[in-house]
């Protein structure tokens, strides 16, 4: 729900184009999505479009096609935060972690209840060696959604792995029970 706008306009057949394109890339058949993309860019070009382009990118191996296309789309729509946090993932895989920051900040502030935007950020911020940050993080992708495993679980580590006291200790122990 973070993700899309409200708008009183319909969508254009290219605004559709772009989120059948998306949702091909993500969950269907590449080449279904690779023909959206194009059709819909050919419309008028599309953030979603140029998002569904940089997963096949990533699909392919090509991060930098796959960076070059979420920039694009970060620039076209600025206030989509899957737009930023595939670019900052991307740089994350790239091991460019002070470029990502930024980036996965940005995501997280556009989008603060997506709890998987905050686990991106928080593995950035463990890559920097900010484990105390990391683990605010993990912790508040664990209040959004507590019955993620995955989520509890790195959460539990961050904080096993930066706590400097006893109750630091308790309250990492209390997220595995």
């Amino acid at each position: 729900a973070d993700q899309v706008s409200s708008s009183d306009r319909t969508p254009s057949a290219g605004d559709l184009l772009g989120w059948a394109a998306f949702g091909e890339a993500r969950y269907g058949d590449v080449n279904s999505a690779a023909k959206y993309a194009k059709a819909s860019n050919e419309i008028h070009p599309n953030a979603m479009a140029d998002i569904a382009a940089g997963i096949i990118s990533m699909q392919a191996g090509d991060r930098i096609e796959a960076m070059r296309h979420y920039a694009a789309a970060v620039k076209m729509k600025p206030d989509l935060a899957e737009a930023w946090n595939r670019l900052g993932t991307t740089l994350l895989v790239e091991e460019k972690f002070r470029e990502a920051l930024p980036v996965l900040e940005q995501a997280v502030k556009l989008s603060p209840r997506d709890g998987a935007m905050h686990v991106d950020l928080a593995e950035c911020l463990a890559k920097m060696l900010r484990g105390k940050l990391a683990a605010a993080q993990f912790k508040e992708a664990v209040r959004l959604e507590p019955d993620n495993i995955g989520f509890l679980s790195q959460y539990a580590t961050a904080a096993a792995i930066t706590a400097q006291s006893e109750t630091d200790y308790q309250e990492a122990e209390q997220v595995l029970k």
